[in-house]
């Protein structure tokens, strides 16, 4: 979700910290204070857990677009429509708004959207096969 980043959840930040350290890649902390943790928002680390699976990764969203709007119906996407500011259909991407430490993020998740009409069109034809399946089955 955040690439470079490496969030924390521990009782002991000081002791984490002190080894961070001796890290050589380890550059910083994040949040106000360089040399001291910031927690996150509780609201921000429940919509992280929300987002991700068991193995901290965030599947694949599916969507309908029909003119500017956007209908999440499968996946962490679910219901948090407002948060994308972007969706780019040929990556299949949909970068979100995400607020922290006063600063806004983009951060980029996997969204499958498909237009309205498409799915029309697939509903049509399934229809159309049990029409014809009940149909031949009474010619029978």
């Amino acid at each position: 979700m955040f690439p470079g980043y490496i969030f924390i959840d521990t009782d002991t930040p000081e002791q984490v910290y002190e080894a961070l350290k001796n890290v050589p890649a380890f550059t910083s902390l994040l949040g106000r204070d360089k040399d001291s943790f910031v927690p996150i928002e509780r609201s921000k680390e429940e919509l992280f857990r929300e987002m991700v699976n068991d193995n901290y990764e965030i599947a694949m969203s599916c969507g309908l677009i029909e003119g500017d709007k956007v209908t999440i119906t499968d996946g962490p996407l679910a219901g948090k429509e407002a948060m994308i500011c972007k969706i780019n259909r040929h990556k299949r991407t949909a970068t979100l708004n995400v607020e922290m430490f006063g600063d806004k993020a983009g951060v980029t998740v996997g969204l499958e959207v498909v237009e309205n009409w498409t799915i029309t069109i697939i509903e049509n034809f399934q229809k159309k096969i049990r029409y014809n399946i009940i149909f031949n089955r009474n010619l029978l």
